[in-house]
């Protein structure tokens, strides 16, 4: 057994440069339970000095108090054995001594004598009787700190022939970390203009020339489906308003200009109905535009009960039918659809307008004679 506990301490070499490294106290009768902590530290890259660090004909008391007052902290594993160890003892009055920030781990429930008590009063407890020596190491990790981590490479990384067993956690995570941080480049290149080769591009704009301020506006416009999908994951506004290949701020920036649909009086380029799937999401929305998208059924956004304005212009959209599915909708615009039966727009309790071209003007007066639902003509 004493060979064993040897030979399993041979497999971490302890650190003895000049920067700061927890010094590890216990009592030899207690390393089945501490050195899987200290393996589980020294993995992690933490700077170490224990027992092992002693050489055959090296002056003991010398060694571990030079070592225990150059140290950055000192961490205890307190057990009854621990207790009836003189030199364990020692090394406690001596940290006290050396005033070192102290990390208390309990490896079973020990009372304390008065003078003990008086000295850990100040160090930080860590509950380890049930605890897995993983479990330990990272409870210490993070009472230590960076300031305790090394580069690998200064005397404290695993000398034994066979590499410890891989974390698959740890690496799922850390693939899942570089994923994110890909994607959040990704999106804030597309919003920012920094990356236009990509396919998005954002800038802000007034809706007229000579415009106040106030009507400034922010488009932005994608190339291509990749750049629009992914802006649109990630978008958390309650109000979202596309018309063609461009996202704006104001729906009120979107025009129908001589057959020709504008922001901001910029000509955009038509949409594509595969938007429908990334907005069928965003159930929070109350406010949505999606004009000229090329769609022909918006069956897909029934699931979007708070909207209360929408604006579907633009679209081949021949069965209405799908609007008594927004019961709080209080402004529809349908400009240039092909929408042929408008009935349902009686059937919504809450309508307050409806935008129309010429061309629909007579049938949806028709559909809302009664109401006291503005038609509104957009010309």
């Amino acid at each position: 057994m004493k060979r064993a506990m040897s030979e399993a301490k041979k497999q971490y070499r302890v650190y003895n440069g000049d920067e700061p490294y927890g010094f590890i106290s216990y009592a030899h009768k207690d390393a089945a339970r501490v050195l899987p902590v200290i393996a589980a530290l020294s993995r992690d890259r933490f700077r170490l000095w224990y027992d092992a660090g002693i050489e055959a004909g090296d002056n003991w008391p010398e060694v571990v108090a030079n070592h225990l007052r150059r140290a950055g902290a000192v961490v205890f594993f307190l057990s009854r054995r621990f207790l009836h160890s003189q030199n364990c003892v020692r090394e406690v009055h001596y940290a006290v001594d050396q005033r070192k920030p102290m990390i208390a781990v309990y490896l079973e429930h020990v009372e304390l004598p008065s003078d003990l008590a008086m000295q850990f009063s100040t160090a930080t407890v860590i509950q380890g009787a049930e605890a897995a020596p993983e479990a330990i190491a990272a409870e210490a990790e993070g009472l230590l700190g960076p300031g305790f981590l090394g580069d690998g490479v200064t005397g404290y990384e695993i000398v034994r022939v066979h590499k410890p067993q891989k974390n698959p956690w740890r690496t799922l995570s850390l693939v899942f970390l570089a994923l994110f941080l890909v994607t959040a480049l990704l999106v804030a290149g597309y919003l920012g203009g920094f990356l236009p080769s990509l396919g998005a591009r954002t800038v802000t704009v007034d809706q007229a020339p000579g415009a106040a301020a106030a009507e400034a506006v922010t488009v932005t416009t994608f190339q291509d489906a990749f750049s629009r999908d992914i802006l649109l994951r990630t978008y958390q506004g309650t109000s979202l308003y596309l018309c063609g290949n461009a996202l704006v701020s104001d729906p009120t920036a979107i025009r129908c200009q001589g057959g020709v649909w504008t922001v901001a009086h910029e000509p955009v380029s038509p949409g594509s109905p595969d938007v429908l799937a990334s907005v069928a999401e965003k159930s929070d929305l109350m406010g949505l535009a999606l004009v000229d998208q090329g769609i022909e059924s918006f069956e897909g956004l029934t699931g979007l009960q708070n909207l209360v304005y929408l604006d579907i212009s633009g679209n081949p959209v021949r069965d209405l039918s799908f609007l008594a599915a927004f019961p709080a909708l209080r402004t529809v615009k349908l400009v240039a659809v092909d929408g042929a039966d408008y009935a349902v727009l009686a059937a919504l309790p809450a309508l307050e307008a409806v935008y129309v071209d010429e061309g629909a003007l007579s049938a949806v007066l028709d559909a809302l004679s009664g109401t006291d639902v503005d038609v509104i003509v957009k010309r």
